[in-house]
């Protein structure tokens, strides 16, 4: 054996790795190692075999056993190799349950090997043997089990030198050997031929490393490529690691019953263990007797149970033979179940013969038309092994017959609903092969085209209505039962009714009620069209609204989908149908304002027919015209209720604010002197003024100019607000010609300077102030020049002064002289 060429690459444990984690997350088959030889064996052992002595030669995890899906036709068994069974990642070692992309890992040779396998391969070396051993009893003639064998070895190495072995070694009683092993048989061959299962003899041809004279050397027909699986190109089976392998292939011996013989199962690699093998052996395989039973009555499919009615025709029960033989065979057979041997049943004597020269050997199963519960009935027949071996006899077969009471006739509706209208096809089955069949409807109105098969119903009204079909088989048995066959239909006609056509305002919600007949016992279903237009379209009392007239529907639907449906024309008046010009407005104390109502219906003109209501009708000319005047003295909501001739309610509303008057606080007249200038500030919530006259105004627009007039005038204004309110007043201004003055008697020169006070024109000829020892400390010819109460920039003492001044007027000329004294103080 030598390492596979194309995998060679794939040695490194990283890219081991890799694989084996890709293997994992596709595995499908379950693979249970390191079992015991008595489990293998157990596993494989089926019918008509005793096993005994088993024994397991195989390195640590190269036997196991598996189950689970995979492309070799085999669902369970045990496995044999010489490498590992199990993929394990954390040994990087790749098991049979691997993908075929990849290598199945070995360590090496180190495994012992098998002298016996050795001699099959010309003395060649072989290690890594895997061998499971153990003795047999057979029941029968013949043992068989079934296998598949697998190698790494293809398809490089198919046709050289290098050919793992394997075989299936049989000794004992009548062996004749084919191998240089004395008493020892290799059954592992080639369907027909005497050339051993090997990589050289079953092969899709000579690989990279072979040439196919090498195959072709071994016998007529090698290779055998009908027997070859490859497992690469397609992959055809992506759960078994080797590259190639055969088809499930049956190993089969003739043996003498009762005697004890000696199975070795075996396969090793040989020279080196670079490339592995093993060999899958199918679950319950292992059997000696092969007698198969079957049942035919009056079903139509022939399998091991079959079915018969009381006085009708008979079962036959079959048991065969692999092969046809010169020589009768008389089986024995027991029987159980429910049902009695000569009672519910014509006697049977419990052992049937197979003829010489024949296959098969019936038993006849005849019920008998006694009265019965109404359960069906059961035989159990189970056919034992002819050899029995000393100990409990073997059941290697059965088949079960039922006596039912009459023939099975099933419809394919049942009790079911539908709508009046309706056709109903009925189709018919029933479970016997014998014809043609009596029938009968009843009662048959409405039955049209009626076969055995089928029957189409057309129902005379709604309602409940049942149906019988009364099969029977003519012209056999009287006794012969007659076939029931029953269903009820309910048939159904719905009305609906949701109540004449109405009308409503756009603001109504319209509350309805579908009702249906026959009555809803909570099991119908409900649609109301248009869907949109409804608060729960799937009720049976929604509530609709919607602004335009339209028409409704009302449908109702029964489990069965029967279909009932009403229509309601719903006429939709306006409810928001006016409104009012101008909208919110504002108006000047003692003013008035007049409101109109209008129509907001496009090309509708208000209707004179609705009926209007203005509130508070306190402050409105007339509360029932459309475009009365409003003379509130505060702030006001008027409502205008107007009702159609619908009886439509619309309501509309006007705030009407009343702003407030202009208010100026001025005082009636004013005092000044020829000269002087006086500005007002009056208090006001006036934004606009206008002065009149103008003369002696600064600014006749202002609120506060600065007057400057020359005689006695009385000025007139008008004072608007910013929402326009107004007020008109005037005030006077005295203008007196002679000027006045005098002076203070005491002054704190901290706070002021003592000076005249004087109202009108006049100029200052001489102003002095002297201590009381007659010094002068001050003087002035400044009018508005004043003493601070200094000399030279020192401060003076407190006490008093005495001054003198002179005054001019500047209008008349005359002249005020004044002589006093002044204290002052700090």
């Amino acid at each position: 054996m030598k390492l596979s060429i194309t995998k060679i690459s794939c040695i490194l444990l990283l890219c081991i790795s890799h694989l084996f984690v890709s293997q994992k997350a596709q595995a499908q088959l379950v693979i249970v190692d390191n079992v015991t030889a008595a489990q293998l064996v157990n596993k494989l052992v089926g019918v008509g075999v005793t096993t005994l002595n088993p024994s397991l030669s195989c390195r640590t995890g190269a036997s196991a056993s598996f189950s689970g899906t995979s492309n070799l036709g085999i669902d369970s068994g045990i496995v044999l190799t010489t490498g590992a069974a199990k993929t394990n990642v954390a040994t990087f070692t790749t098991g049979i349950d691997a993908m075929a992309t990849q290598d199945m890992l070995s360590l090496g040779a180190g495994g012992a090997g098998d002298a016996e396998l050795s001699q099959l391969v010309g003395n060649a070396t072989t290690n890594n043997a895997c061998i499971l051993q153990f003795d047999f009893i057979p029941a029968g003639d013949t043992v068989k089990f079934q296998y598949v064998f697998g190698s790494e070895e293809y398809p490089e190495y198919a046709c050289s030198q290098y050919n793992d072995v394997f075989a299936f070694l049989i000794s004992g009683p009548g062996i004749v050997s084919n191998t240089p092993i004395a008493g020892k048989r290799n059954i592992a061959l080639v369907p027909g031929t005497n050339l051993p299962i090997a990589i050289n003899t079953v092969n899709g041809g000579a690989g990279v490393n072979g040439n196919i004279n090498t195959c072709n050397q071994l016998g007529p027909g090698s290779p055998f490529t009908a027997y070859y699986v490859n497992n690469l190109t397609p992959v055809v089976n992506p759960n078994i690691v080797f590259d190639g392998m055969t088809t499930v292939l049956t190993a089969i011996q003739s043996v003498t019953p009762c005697d004890t013989y000696r199975l070795k199962l075996a396969v090793a690699d040989v020279i080196d263990g670079s490339l592995n093998s093993g060999v899958f052996l199918k679950a319950g395989s292992l059997s000696s007797i092969a007698l198969n039973a079957g049942a035919s009555g009056m079903n139509v499919t022939v399998s091991d149970t079959a079915f018969i009615v009381r006085g009708c025709p008979k079962a036959d029960v079959t048991i065969t033979r692999a092969a046809a033989s010169p020589t009768p065979l008389n089986v024995p057979y027991s029987l159980s179940g429910t049902a009695v041997n000569g009672v519910d049943y014509e006697l049977l004597n419990g052992v049937v013969t197979i003829p010489a020269n024949a296959t098969t050997g019936h038993v006849f199963v005849k019920a008998l038309p006694v009265p019965t519960t109404g359960a069906d009935k059961t035989v159990w027949i189970k056919f034992l092994s002819p050899y029995s071996c000393g100990g409990n006899p073997i059941v290697l077969d059965s088949a079960i017959v039922v006596i039912q009471d009459s023939i099975h006739v099933t419809i394919d509706v049942g009790d079911t609903a539908m709508c009046f209208g309706q056709l109903l096809d009925v189709n018919v089955v029933t479970d016997t092969i014998f014809g043609p069949l009596n029938y009968t409807w009843n009662p048959n109105i409405g039955v049209t085209a009626p076969t055995i098969n089928f029957a189409s119903i057309n129902f005379p009204g709604p309602g409940i209505h049942t149906y019988n079909l009364y099969v029977n088989i003519p012209s056999l048995d009287t006794n012969c039962r007659v076939s029931n066959a029953r269903f009820t239909v309910d048939v159904q006609k719905i009305h609906v009714n949701i109540g004449r056509d109405t009308a409503i305002c756009s603001y109504d919600m319209l509350h309805l009620f579908a009702e249906v007949s026959p009555q809803d016992t909570g099991t119908y279903t409900y649609k109301w069209l248009p869907e949109n237009l409804f608060n729960n379209p799937y009720s049976v009392a929604p509530v609709f609204s919607n602004n335009a007239s339209t028409d409704i529907v009302a449908v109702a639907t029964t489990p069965a989908g029967c279909i009932g449906s009403d229509t309601m024309r719903v006429t939709v008046y306006p409810g928001e149908f006016l409104n009012v010009l101008p909208g919110d407005t504002a108006i000047c104390p003692t003013k008035s304002v007049p409101i109109t109502a209008y129509s907001t219906i496009e090309n509708q003109p208000i209707d004179n027919d609705n009926v209007y209501t203005w509130t508070p009708s306190t402050w409105v000319s007339n509360p029932s015209a459309l475009t009365p005047l409003f003379s509130p003295l505060t702030s006001t909501q008027f409502r205008l209720l107007a009702k159609s001739k619908y009886g439509c309610i619309d309501t509309s509303f006007v705030n009407i604010t009343v702003h407030p008057n202009a208010a100026v606080s001025l005082p009636d007249s004013v005092v000044m002197w020829l000269g002087e200038t006086y500005q007002l500030e009056p208090s006001t919530n006036a934004s606009h003024f206008s002065w009149f006259p103008v003369s002696g105004i600064s600014n006749a627009s202002l609120s506060n100019p600065i007057f400057s007039p020359l005689v006695n005038t009385r000025y007139f204004y008008t004072a608007s607000t910013d929402e326009g309110c107004t007020v008109v007043d005037s005030i006077d201004f005295i203008v007196k010609q002679d000027g006045v003055a005098d002076m203070p008697n005491a002054f704190n020169p901290n706070k002021t300077t003592f000076k005249p006070n004087y109202r009108g024109n006049f100029e200052l000829e001489a102003f002095e102030i002297y201590n009381r020892w007659g010094q002068k400390v001050f003087s002035s010819t400044s009018i508005n020049s004043g003493w601070d109460g200094t000399l030279n920039g020192a401060v003076q003492p407190m006490g008093v002064y005495i001054y003198n001044i002179r005054l001019r007027d500047s209008r008349s000329g005359k002249t005020i002289n004044k002589t006093g004294n002044v204290t002052m103080v700090r």
